[in-house]
């Protein structure tokens, strides 16, 4: 399994918030993220700063200057992900009108059989107020009823080999703002209105701006962290190479390494990633990569 560098990390979960910040272990081309994902539920209000939690993870030699500004930048981050869970809602709530999903009698086709009757019945009941909300713009309060419906099944998946039909997860579907709205619509429902289909528009541009926005805070982050992580040596590094390595080809990874650190240092650790694919071409050439 390859290894790779992540540097500190906070990601917003649907009720709570995370710290992963991992040590250095070796290369990556994906920079990690200060930023929080986009959740259907907003994070709720922390009762303290956020940032006093995720300060203890850090370097200690972190100057002064430098850790007000990773403090200004985590704090614009979270703001502009909680108007983006807004934006993220808005459009789910919309897109959920049209989304067809099937009748309960469809759907409990693949339930265990070992189900009671009383449980099938709840199961309904909640599958209709789900399938009702959805139709109504409100997918957004979905997720308690999702909760319940999914705590009725759970118990048999461990139980029963037979599969459950797993439609209407409770897990949201995100806006990833990646392609052009012009080629995301051909992937919506056709019967979407053109004045949702207007709203939705707008707020998939609104999040795409707001993403880019969140990714350049991000970047200024971790371009401030990389000076202070420490990284093994390059004679470290390499004890975990395979043998079948060249000399020549060690001496372009202990080059290509020594740059990296030097950018690290620098506070230029945003510009790394094109080191980082030629390292990774040399280091993993052996290994087969599919492309999905």
């Amino acid at each position: 399994m390859k290894k790779k560098l992540i540097t500190a990390s906070v990601v917003l979960s649907l009720s709570a918030s995370m710290l992963s910040i991992p040590v250095f272990s070796a290369p990556s081309s994906n920079p990690a993220h200060i930023m929080p994902v986009a959740s259907i539920e907003p994070a709720p209000i922390p009762l303290v700063n956020p940032f006093n939690e995720v300060k203890q993870n850090l370097p200690k030699s972190i100057s002064s200057s430098d850790l007000s500004k990773m403090e200004a930048l985590f704090n614009q981050a979270r703001k502009l992900q909680d108007e983006l869970d807004s934006v993220d809602r808005q459009y789910n709530d919309l897109l959920g009108k049209y989304e067809e999903i099937p009748s309960f009698q469809e759907v409990k086709k693949d339930f265990p059989s070992s189900l009671s009757k009383d449980e099938l019945k709840k199961l309904e009941e909640l599958y209709n107020q789900i399938s009702k909300l959805r139709k109504e713009g409100k997918s957004s309060l979905t997720d308690p009823l999702w909760e319940q419906y999914y705590k009725i099944l759970d118990p048999y998946a461990s139980t029963e080999p037979g599969p459950i039909l797993d439609y209407g997860s409770k897990e949201p579907v995100h806006i990833i703002p990646v392609n052009s709205f012009d080629e995301e619509r051909q992937n919506l429902p056709k019967s979407i209105s053109s004045p949702d289909l207007s709203k939705m528009e707008a707020l998939f541009k609104k999040a795409r701006k707001l993403q880019d926005e969140i990714d350049s805070l991000d970047i200024q982050y971790n371009d401030l962290l990389g000076k202070y992580e420490e990284i093994p040596s390059f004679q470290e590094e390499k004890k975990g190479f395979p043998s079948s390595l060249s000399k020549d080809e060690l001496k372009k990874l202990e080059e290509l390494y020594n740059q990296i650190s030097k950018l690290r240092r620098e506070g230029k650790t945003s510009q790394t990633d094109p080191l980082w694919e030629q390292y990774n071409k040399i280091l993993y050439k052996d290994e087969i990569i599919y492309k999905g």
